[in-house]
């Protein structure tokens, strides 16, 4: 598979400012970012083996008023979902 500079750079997008949030919750930096990296490393490799549908997962990681339910619902909030599938729109569109 080619090289596609977005997809970096969306991880970028994704890991910058998690690491500021775990600086504002008083991590260290190096701490901050090793939670970062194992989360997004956690996700994709769940993702990849599991084999299933991402609403699946999703239901059998959140749990009833759990840490995850409440961060997903703050992302449907703030529109994240929309913003993510416009960028990769609008790569798609520039190829």
């Amino acid at each position: 598979m080619p090289h596609k500079p977005h997809v970096p750079l969306g991880l970028r997008a994704s890991a910058a400012p998690s690491l500021r949030a775990g600086l504002a919750m008083g991590f260290p930096a190096q701490k901050a970012l090793d939670i970062v990296y194992n989360m997004l490393y956690g996700s994709l490799l769940l993702l990849q083996q599991s084999q299933q549908h991402l609403a699946v997962l999703k239901w059998q990681i959140a749990s009833p008023q759990g840490t995850t339910i409440a961060g997903l619902r703050k992302m449907e909030e703030l529109a994240l979902r929309g913003a993510i599938m416009n960028t990769f729109l609008a790569a798609f569109k520039r190829e």
